[in-house]
């Protein structure tokens, strides 16, 4: 798997510098009681959800562009973009866990939008469109589905034109984007 999915991989100062701009507690039993005040101050008038995009504003979530997707991996409401406590506590555990394989994981999750189970040009276009900065949607929108193609292409081992679990591992790890997925 190779050190990106592993501690050796990981360099102590990075660490340091990653527990640094963490916004909550270093003790995970007062980080969950922190997250969880958060979550029931949001509450409003005996409700029991709330709105994925509140969450997704606290503090905690607010420069994390993948914040609201990862809420809604975890969200079972029958009311879309609504998440109840117990699922709010499930995706904060999540992205506490600082294990490599589980963010890859999550990222995957995050990265295939459609939910097809692979990670396509489509949905690679979809986050390259949102992260982007392009003044012009229909520039951005050609760049990023140039920069989808080419991405599929390097990564795709078996030539399905999308891309696996395994075959987004590697992806992560050059561009280490494991880190939008953790506390």
């Amino acid at each position: 798997m190779g050190p990106c999915f592993g501690d050796s991989g990981t360099s102590r100062s990075r660490r340091l510098r990653r527990l640094k701009s963490r916004r909550i507690a270093s003790d995970p039993k007062e980080s969950g009681l922190e997250h969880e005040r958060t979550f029931l101050g949001l509450l409003k008038n005996g409700e029991t959800e709330v709105g994925i995009p509140a969450l997704a504003k606290t503090p905690s979530f607010r420069s994390n562009p993948f914040s609201e997707r990862i809420f809604q991996l975890f969200a079972t409401s029958e009311e879309a973009n609504r998440m109840s406590l117990p699922e709010y506590k499930a995706a904060v555990k999540e992205l506490m866990d600082d294990s490599s394989q589980r963010k890859v994981e999550l990222a995957f999750r995050a990265y295939d939008v459609d939910g097809d189970g692979f990670v396509s040009q489509g949905d690679l276009c979809h986050w390259l469109r949102k992260l982007g900065g392009s003044h012009s949607p229909r520039q951005n929108t050609k760049q990023a589905q140039m920069v989808a193609k080419s991405t599929v292409e390097k990564y795709d081992e078996d030539g399905d034109g999308k891309l696996s679990l395994e075959e987004f591992k590697p992806l992560m790890c050059s561009y280490a984007l494991s880190d939008h997925f953790g506390l």
